[in-house]
């Protein structure tokens, strides 16, 4: 759960100098007299547009972590501040992502978001059975 709160941090990182290492190989190529290298306009768009916004990903790693600590977090109770402080972060750097790097989203329909919650209705199923085993287990 501690690695939760620091990956999104570094993966967003790693992808921000993979672009700019791309856009700074694109400038030193370019002809004297030239801002870029690339001769299409969707090669210009490919180098120097954000990444693409995918919403399944951002609610798998959602689930697992309300999962995690909901399995687990009445035995160790360290995990609800964890999860706590990787939703704090996740959600200032998507914010930051949502404004300033990705495209345009997708238009997305209600289906996925009501799947994702109608999952999350199990989850404190989860917290009632294995806080009962860890509680009343010698």
């Amino acid at each position: 759960m501690k690695f939760n709160v620091w990956y999104p941090i570094a993966n967003d990182c790693l992808w921000f100098g993979i672009r700019t290492l791309k856009r700074v190989i694109d400038k030193l190529r370019a002809p004297d007299g030239k801002q870029t290298n690339c001769i299409t306009m969707q090669q210009y768009v490919n180098i120097y547009a954000g990444p693409n916004f995918f919403m399944h990903y951002k609610y798998s790693s959602m689930m697992n972590i309300i999962f995690i600590t909901m399995m687990y977090g009445v035995g160790m109770p360290i995990l609800f501040p964890i999860a706590l402080a990787t939703y704090c972060v996740v959600y200032c750097l998507e914010k930051y992502m949502m404004y300033y790097v990705y495209k345009s989203p997708p238009a997305y329909d209600e289906y996925l978001n009501e799947a994702f919650l109608g999952r999350l209705t199990i989850a404190p199923l989860f917290m009632l059975g294995f806080g009962y085993w860890m509680l009343t287990n010698k």
